[in-house]
């Protein structure tokens, strides 16, 4: 399998004594190309077009309290842009718990209930090898026929089916949702990207 060029970071670099990054352009282009991919043109899995969710990034829960040093909320690179893509940018932040507010602490007993694995997942820490790989997403997506792409379908519930695209070789997980709606509409969402996933993701594969 032949992937998709990454973003490079040396198109990003702005200080080359320490190699640290323009993370804020970075996120800006990543964003632009999730959003052609998805929006401009489209893509499908086994026929069916996935799409972006439309919820907005909202950083309440944490009471606005970031991790990420380089940016301020007044000039945050994932403001106004789609949460799928603060999602799967970033990596999960162990201290975020200890930020909650109250409402997001009722939020996620009320979530835990019917799913044990649940997190508020906003905001996380930036991940630059997440976000270089945004051009893969698609390509995966459409190319899971390929010898190198491992799938793997885990039912939720009776209508909710999560779907694992698994590139071995590149050690990058591409995870999808489908629903089955009552009127027969299916309908598939991308639900995340990871680069070098937690090995509790990929024990549906060998």
């Amino acid at each position: 399998m032949q992937l998709p060029e990454m973003l490079h970071k040396k198109d990003y670099i702005e200080d080359w004594a320490t190699g640290r990054i323009d993370k804020k352009k970075l996120l800006e282009d990543a964003y632009a190309k999730l959003c052609d991919d998805f929006y401009n043109t489209q893509v499908h899995f086994e026929g069916y077009r996935v799409i972006l969710d439309s919820k907005i990034l909202d950083c309440s829960g944490c009471n606005y309290d970031c991790v990420n040093d380089f940016c301020e909320c007044s000039d945050c690179p994932w403001k106004d842009k789609l949460d799928i893509f603060q999602h799967i940018t970033s990596d999960e932040d162990p201290t975020l718990k200890d930020r909650l507010t109250k409402e997001a602490k009722k939020l996620l007993k009320k979530k835990l209930k019917s799913n044990p694995y649940a997190k508020i997942r906003t905001p996380g820490k930036f991940s630059s090898s997440r976000t270089y790989r945004i051009p893969w997403i698609k390509y995966i997506i459409e190319h899971s026929n390929d010898p190198d792409i491992q799938v793997a379908r885990t039912p939720v519930n009776t209508q909710k089916t999560k779907i694992k695209l698994y590139n071995k070789k590149e050690n990058y997980l591409v995870i999808l949702s489908q629903t089955k709606l009552s009127n027969g509409f299916v309908v598939m969402y991308l639900n995340s990207a990871y680069h070098k996933p937690f090995s509790s993701l990929l024990k549906d594969f060998k």
